[in-house]
């Protein structure tokens, strides 16, 4: 196995538990504060909103360990963030509809 393929390895390894990590946080959270009886919409942005904070964080210093500026990476995935939770709080509305 060459070097590259070793540090890709290590690389997707790490990211896949930060992905798999920030899922279970994701879920957990919404699950708690729908069960406390809080909104689907109220508990999709707050457990969503905790878990890009954990996965940008982890992803930032522990996967791939930027040498770029934190504030300009951290604008570039609230852009993101902001993509995909209006695609998942659309999913949770429709999903409600059902």
């Amino acid at each position: 196995m060459s070097k590259v393929s070793k540090i890709l390895n290590k690389t997707f390894i790490k990211w896949f538990i930060v992905g798999l990590s920030t899922f279970f946080l994701d879920v957990v959270i919404f699950h708690i504060m729908v069960l406390q009886e809080f909104s689907i919409y109220l508990s999709n942005v707050i457990s969503g909103s905790i878990a890009v904070v954990y996965n940008f964080n982890a992803t930032y210093f522990y996967v791939f360990q930027h040498n770029s500026k934190y504030l300009h990476s951290a604008v570039r995935y609230v852009i993101s963030f902001i993509f995909e939770r209006s695609i998942n709080t659309f999913q949770v509305i429709i999903w409600n509809l059902i």
